[in-house]
This record gives structure tokens, C-alpha cells and sequence, in this order.
């Protein structure tokens, strides 16, 4: 859940291995051992999954956001050992974590009329923007 994300980025903490213990620290963490251990997973996961340059794209037909494939031709434009030695060889694969913990800001438009206050809609717009 983005909350125990959001959360996990702000505790140092050593597990015990008892995935059901609840966590004792501050500031509060919403979970168990088991929901700390995930979110640390996910932080992980999100920063250090790596691909070669062009080798997926976006999926835009599978109507899930952030779906990738593989790029059609990659393995026929595979870049050479010299273009992978530098970092512009390599990007992100998996999505960023924004700081609400999830990995796209809300769509505004879909909110049905009167369900967000005028200040709710600015403090997202203006964290979106950011």
C-alpha cells in the first residue's frame, strides 16, 4: 500500500524475522514486519531495475498504466559493448515511487464533479507539477 511506502522511506530499522511482529517505531508504520519488508522490497525494486536503452516501450493497448513490452526489433538493434559501458546505454525499467508512494499522480479529470475541494485539486495539481 502507498501509506506503508510512504512510511517505510522514513524508518531505519532491523527485522527480527518474525513477519508478524508489529513495528515499534517512529515515526508509526501501518503494518506488521511483513508490510515493512514489502515496501522495502518495492523502494528497491523501483530504483534499481534496469534495461537496455530501447529495448521496451510503453504498452498502450494493454490499458494498464506503466505496461511495458518488448520493443519491436530490439534484439535486431541491440547496442554494441561500448554504447552499454556508459549510462546513457541503461534506463529505469520499473516505475519511479513518487512521494506519495505510488507510481502515477491521480488523474484529475475522472473525479466526478464535487468529489475534490478546489484546495484538494490545487495541492494536487501543484504536486504533480513539481
Amino acid at each position: 500500500r502507498a501509506e506503508e511506502i510512504v512510511a517505510a522511506r522514513n524508518i531505519k530499522r532491523m527485522l527480527t524475522g518474525k513477519l508478524g511482529s508489529p513495528v515499534c517505531s517512529s515515526p508509526w508504520f501501518p503494518g506488521t514486519e511483513a508490510h515493512l519488508l514489502r515496501s522495502q522490497i518495492a523502494r528497491i525494486t523501483s530504483t534499481c531495475t534496469l534495461s537496455v536503452s530501447g529495448w521496451y516501450e510503453v504498452d498502450e493497448e494493454a490499458g494498464i498504466k506503466n505496461k511495458l513490452k518488448v520493443a519491436e526489433g530490439a534484439a535486431e538493434s541491440f547496442p554494441s559493448h561500448e554504447d552499454l559501458a556508459t549510462q546513457a546505454g541503461w534506463k529505469h525499467s520499473a516505475p519511479f515511487l513518487l512521494s506519495t508512494g505510488k507510481t502515477t499522480w491521480p488523474d484529475l479529470e475522472a473525479y466526478p464533479e464535487g468529489a475534490l475541494t478546489e484546495e484538494q485539486t490545487a495541492e494536487l495539481s501543484a504536486l504533480a507539477e513539481a
